[in-house]
């Protein structure tokens, strides 16, 4: 993974799967796959958007590999390695700065050719539209596109970042739904002076992207019906035909492929996954490090959590055990207090401070801090997360002979999305996945500096040098990069702005009819991957 290396991506390679179709078959191949009403913006930048909508109609430049898990009939995303996609290879520059990626012939649903103008006019609408989330999200490794991407010629593009350890998660990022690569062409033959970028166009024209699928029909909140690409560039996907159902109860989407309706169902509860891992004609995927956490924010620019004795108290008045058992039946782990995630090449969780439930200590630290008699404070949560409101109780209960009053606030699931970034609550509770599983990029994720994502409104000097200084080690993979992580999450974990509760295992099931799921760090479906068993 050494970043100093160069690397040799070929296309061709990646195309070498299990999932190529067999030219001698006519017959239609189809999946059925359910999904909760997540919505349907059909371009990232739009703000609310369905990423594995996304995901079936674009591409990135590069892409996390699949590998077996350890459960039969389950793959996973390699989060660490990255081959070619839109690029058919890459090299890097000695000093580990400068990225330069060869382009492939890709075609985009609409006709057009890949070009270096894609890369780089895709990159300007999502740092310049005011809906795009890209500009904090993949800072500090790309924060001015017009700088740092360059047109060597029609079929080549190099990208410049800052530091050489901020390489490894360039390419994760490159590889994940923000760095989706757009048909220029199409898309600015139809941008106006009200919509400059196209967006709004986008989002009722679906197929001007260079991904496996296009959308042949659809109907918002209802379902959406994809048809594979013969001429994308990593060959004819499997399945022809994906229809997407909209079914809005997680219980009725259980029954369902309980009964034999469907192939694939999300959304799932986790007791809902847990009864329908015991069926046998159904796989319900359990992976080794998942990425979707629940995470309780602190917010740190108002009282009681202004104070560091009162956060350090709150880390020892969770029972993660017991929302582990009873929110999410035993379908979540914990791996230690940490946020960097264990398996990362590199790790080293030497002298990690540990969160553990001890309400003892928890009242001891509270009357530290000057609230002897313990104190009271309202924990805000979202109306459309049942799991959060469940946790919520469960605090409260452990709480309460810590010496914490936990008053539980349930707001609309809008009013709780504003209201988490504006930073107004003294706590809440959200679910966070992160895409690219980089240390630098799970530890900036939440902490940037103005960032909407920093919910606990924490800013320090002391852990932001020490990141800057981790970004500095150019093999990213060495010892020497996980000492210095370690530095800046021993830093985070003593400062405790958040807390991460628990890694929860995907909500979803899949029929034995049908083989190739395999979990992505973005949590949705990879339609090319699948085929049908025989």
């Amino acid at each position: 993974m050494a970043v100093a290396v160069a690397a040799a991506l070929l296309v061709s390679a990646c195309a070498e799967s299990a999932n190529t179709a067999d030219a001698s078959t006519d017959e239609e191949t189809s999946v059925t796959i359910l999904q909760a009403d997540i919505g349907m913006g059909l371009i990232k930048e739009a703000g609310a958007n369905n990423t594995e909508f996304l995901g079936a109609t674009q591409a990135t430049l590069v892409r996390k590999p699949y590998v077996e898990s350890g459960q039969d009939g389950v793959f996973e995303q390699d989060p660490f390695t990255y081959e070619g996609y839109l690029a058919e290879s890459y090299e890097v520059s000695d000093d580990g700065l400068v990225y330069t990626f060869h382009l492939s012939d890709a075609v985009s649903a609409a006709g057009n050719e890949l070009t270096a103008d894609d890369v780089l006019w895709s990159f300007e609408l999502k740092f310049g539209a005011d809906t795009s989330t890209a500009p904090g999200a993949m800072s500090p490794v790309i924060t001015d596109p017009a700088t740092q991407f360059t047109k060597i010629d029609d079929k080549t593009v190099s990208i410049t970042i800052a530091s050489p350890g901020l390489g490894t998660t360039l390419l994760s990022m490159l590889a994940d739904a923000l760095a989706f690569v757009y048909d220029s062409t199409e898309m600015q033959a139809n941008v106006s002076a009200d919509d400059p970028y196209a967006i709004a166009w986008a989002q009722e024209n679906p197929n001007y992207g260079f991904g496996p699928y296009e959308i042949t029909d659809w109907e918002v909140g209802s379902y959406a019906r994809f048809e594979a690409r013969d001429n994308w560039i990593l060959g004819t996907p499997e399945v022809d035909v994906v229809n997407v159902q909209v079914v809005p109860d997680a219980g009725s989407r259980a029954s369902t492929i309980r009964a034999g309706d469907a192939d694939i169902v999300e959304g799932l509860s986790p007791t809902d996954a847990a009864d329908l891992a015991s069926v046998d004609t159904l796989i319900v995927p359990t992976v080794s490090s998942p990425n979707t956490s629940q995470v309780l924010s602190l917010v740190t620019n108002k009282a009681p959590f202004d104070n560091l004795l009162v956060r350090q108290a709150m880390s020892r008045a969770i029972p993660f055990e017991d929302i582990i058992s009873n929110v999410y039946q035993d379908r979540a782990v914990r791996t230690g207090s940490g946020i960097v995630f264990t398996n990362t090449p590199g790790y080293d969780a030497a002298g990690l401070p540990e969160y553990e439930y001890d309400p003892e200590t928890a009242r001891a630290l509270l009357a530290e801090a000057g609230y002897p008699d313990g104190l009271s404070f309202t924990l805000t949560v979202s109306a459309a997360d049942a799991e959060s409101q469940a946790t919520a109780v469960q605090i409260q209960t452990a709480a309460r002979p810590a010496g914490f009053d936990v008053q539980i606030e349930t707001v609309p699931g809008a009013d709780f999305h504003t209201g988490r970034y504006a930073k107004i609550w003294q706590a809440l509770l959200s679910v966070q996945a992160p895409w690219a599983l980089t240390p630098i990029y799970t530890l900036n994720l939440l902490t940037g500096v103005d960032s909407q994502n920093n919910m606990s409104d924490w800013e320090d000097p002391e852990f932001y040098e020490a990141l800057a200084a981790s970004a500095e080690v150019i093999d990213q993979s060495s010892a020497e990069a996980g000492a210095a992580w370690n530095v800046a999450e021993t830093r985070l974990l003593e400062e405790v702005p958040f807390i991460q509760i628990a890694q929860v295992q995907p909500g979803i099931a899949i029929s034995e009819r049908i083989a190739g799921y395999a979990w992505r760090t973005d949590n949705t479906v990879d339609y090319a991957h699948l085929s049908i068993n025989e």
